[in-house]
């Protein structure tokens, strides 16, 4: 917590205050203790030498540093300055290890009904592990350069995660001297899954593998206000394929997808709260929109020159992008292709607020909404998509400090022209950090439904 030692010994000057106003304290000098990254942490606190600020301003202040994700945590202190009436504020930062972890396991029990041509009861219970480790290393005084994976322990052994997960980035905290943020990241991934999708047009599901290359990120924020605004730009490029093929005894039917994908975001972000991890007063909002323009390459082939295609109906969509009419069933080729370009853009708002509340206990509430508001193309993917969350919960200090026990109860709800989806579920369990990282573990119920909106079905 901040204190503000000389507050209460030094006696200020009639001048810099009234009964009615809150005091002001002068600042001659900024120093940073516990880390050689002081132009950081200077530039992310939004604080200047030469000028006066109140109690409330330093507060927030030290709430913009401990979002720092390498800082543990963070003391500010007044001493008095070299001439009367003005104070030299002293910065001390804990920092996280070079080396750090994250390790999250959830228990989840969920059950529900998922609907294709007819409502079909889901039951499930997943344990998932996730154990992420990586390290960071500063460069000068407002760069650096980190890497993390994702690790799988399975059968007694533990290794990459399926797909070898690495991500590599380099962050700059205060580019042109003027504490705006830039983040390069790369995520580097080998197959990233196998597994059954469900085909709205054909009413059934595909057996699927998915590949992925290299993919690049790029974020620049750059701060509005006293380090609790910024206005933040990002733009993200990815390639990846997918291979879809119909099941034993079915048509012979391979559909591969080649898709290039380019993002940007344009976002305006309010946060005010006071702590990365574990908040427990203040506001996040973030509102702004999404543009991404994708281009898909596709390959169908029909099976072999002697399978029987009588029955045979290509989706309507790939039909028209592949020039083969629809419902044909007797086709003269046995591969066609085609390329599909899309836009669409997507408007979104988000909202969490914390406050904290007798016994030691801190109220949280979370929400966001996400709306398609223009399309161009024919969208295989979530066309006319929108969706909505909801969470409420709380949290309380337990035991030691720095680890938590929480309550949570959340709701989500998507819609686009192929699917309806809703889910309301609970979450409990516990958490802790130290500085070389944070545990979380946990177990949810969920309740969860999934309702067919394809061709026949969609209004």
């Amino acid at each position: 917590m901040a204190t503000f030692l000389m507050t209460a010994l030094i006696w200020l000057p009639m001048g810099f205050t009234t009964l009615d106003e809150e005091p002001v304290f002068p600042i001659t000098a900024i120093r940073v203790e516990g880390t050689e990254s002081t132009a950081i942490i200077v530039a992310t606190s939004g604080l200047k030498v030469g000028e006066s600020y109140t109690e409330h301003r330093l507060t927030l202040a030290r709430r913009a540093l401990l979002r720092l994700p390498f800082v543990f945590d963070a003391d500010l202190t007044l001493q008095r300055g070299d001439s009367y009436g003005t104070y030299v504020l002293v910065v001390h930062i804990q920092k996280v290890s070079r080396m750090f972890y994250r390790y999250d396991f959830n228990a989840l029990d969920m059950a529900g009904t998922r609907a294709a041509s007819q409502s079909r009861p889901l039951a499930e219970e997943v344990n998932d592990h996730v154990l992420s480790i990586g390290g960071r290393h500063f460069w000068g005084e407002s760069g650096l350069v980190y890497a993390t994976s994702d690790l799988e322990y399975k059968q007694g052994d533990l290794g990459l995660a399926p797909g070898n997960p690495i991500d590599l980035g380099a962050s700059y905290y205060n580019l042109l001297g003027k504490g705006v943020f830039l983040n390069v990241n790369l995520q580097l991934r080998d197959v990233v899954e196998e597994g059954m999708l469900f085909d709205p047009y054909l009413q059934k599901e595909l057996n699927y593998t998915g590949e992925r290359d290299p993919a690049s990120h790029l974020t620049l924020a750059l701060p509005l206000n006293r380090g609790v605004r910024w206005l933040s730009f990002s733009m993200g490029y990815l390639r990846e394929r997918l291979n879809f093929r119909t099941g034993p005894g079915e048509q012979p039917v391979e559909d591969g997808i080649k898709e290039t994908r380019l993002s940007l975001d344009l976002a305006w972000v309010h946060d005010s709260t006071d702590d990365l991890i574990f908040p427990s007063q203040g506001i996040r909002f973030e509102a702004g929109l999404a543009h991404s323009r994708v281009s898909s390459n596709f390959s169908v082939s029909l099976g072999t020159e002697n399978a029987d295609l009588v029955s045979f109906e290509l989706d309507p969509v790939v039909s028209r992008l592949v020039d083969v009419p629809t419902g044909e069933t007797h086709l003269d080729e046995r591969t066609y292709t085609g390329n599909n370009p899309v836009e669409g853009t997507e408007l979104f708002v988000s909202l969490a607020a914390y406050r904290p509340w007798r016994y030691r206990l801190n109220l949280f509430a979370r929400s966001s909404l996400a709306a398609r508001v223009a399309e161009h193309g024919s969208l295989i993917r979530d066309p006319n998509a929108r969706e909505a969350d909801l969470t409420l919960g709380f949290d309380r200090e337990i035991f030691v400090v720095d680890a938590r026990f929480f309550l949570e109860l959340a709701g989500r709800w998507h819609q686009d022209d192929f699917f309806r989806e809703s889910a309301i579920g609970v979450e409990t369990g516990l958490a802790w950090r130290t500085r070389a990282g944070l545990m979380r573990l946990s177990i949810q119920f969920q309740d969860w439904h999934s309702q067919t909106r394809g061709p026949g079905n969609a209004p």
